[in-house]
């Protein structure tokens, strides 16, 4: 490689011109040409040296590679003993730097085999949907009836974009409540549906949204003393606003996740006896989600 940098630098004649210094430009140029070891070739290489009361730049345009070259050093620096040399020096510098970048060795590289584990990746990288498929026991609690339903849903949580995805669950529950005339059954079947936001933690994701949950819903009196009291079947539409957060551990595609849930039940129902409410579905309910699935 040495010897086809002297080829080249042993083929250069040097045009030079001087802007604002106190050179000489014919020195400066052959003492240019004689560290550049001219030879019979036509490569020529144009030089311009500008002085400024601060900067003294050397421009060199290299035919070989095509480019500008440009160096700045303080002006000062001229006022060595020998400043054409010191001049003709910082422009061979400048070639040699920029012709020796003609010797570095072209790098090969090599295709990696596209593979299904790769190709997979790039998806999940462009943004590819992650699926959880499960299903969840629940424990609802009504406070201002003090009732208490329990029953399960089946889930599906798809991530869309980034940390941003949805939830949406389809399920029942029941439960009853004893009053003051007798039992009241409570039955509820139910969707929602959640915008989801999530923070991947190695085997632990954690999740929080907000949507909503409505469905139907059905009391079913049962009295003490029907002689004395009538017992009814009501059934109402029920729903309103939830919020949700969860935290679900993961062993491979398998996971177990815990979520705790609020509502307002805008529509509700209402059981009533001699006109006074003895319960009720509706207002704030609280849950709690036990679930298993599996994700991909």
């Amino acid at each position: 490689m040495t010897s086809l940098l002297l080829v080249l630098l042993s083929a250069t004649p040097v045009d030079v011109t001087v802007s604002g210094c106190l050179l000489d430009e014919n020195k400066v140029r052959a003492l240019a040409e004689l560290e550049l070891h001219r030879g019979p070739e036509d490569v020529r290489v144009v030089a311009r040296l500008v002085c400024t009361e601060q900067r003294f730049e050397v421009q060199v345009d290299d035919p070989l590679t095509n480019k500008t070259l440009l160096r700045a050093l303080k002006t000062k620096d001229l006022t060595a003993a020998a400043p054409e040399r010191f001049a003709a020096l910082a422009l061979v510098e400048l070639v040699e730097a920029s012709w020796s970048e003609l010797l570095l060795p072209t790098p090969t590289v090599s295709a990696a085999p596209v593979t299904e584990t790769s190709t997979r990746a790039v998806v999940e990288q462009l943004g590819r949907p992650r699926v959880r498929l499960g299903a969840h026991g629940s424990a609802r609690y009504f406070p201002g009836a003090t009732l208490l339903l329990g029953g399960g849903a089946l889930m599906a949580h798809v991530r869309l974009i980034g940390p941003l995805g949805v939830r949406l669950e389809a399920g029942a529950e029941t439960g009853s409540v004893r009053t003051s005339v007798g039992r009241i059954s409570a039955d509820v079947l139910g969707a929602a549906g959640f915008v989801m936001a999530h923070l991947d933690l190695g085997r632990f994701l954690l999740g929080g949204g907000a949507g909503f949950r409505g469905g139907a819903a059905r009391l079913i009196g049962t009295p003490d003393d029907a002689a004395a009291v009538q017992g009814r079947t009501l059934s109402a539409a029920l729903g309103g606003p939830s919020a949700l957060g969860e935290v679900a551990a993961g062993i491979g595609p398998v996971d177990v996740s815990f979520a705790l849930e609020a509502d307002w039940a805008i529509w509700r129902l209402d059981a009533r006896a001699d006109g006074a409410s003895v319960s009720s579905v509706g207002g704030l309910w609280v849950s709690a989600l036990l679930g298993a699935g599996v994700r991909w």
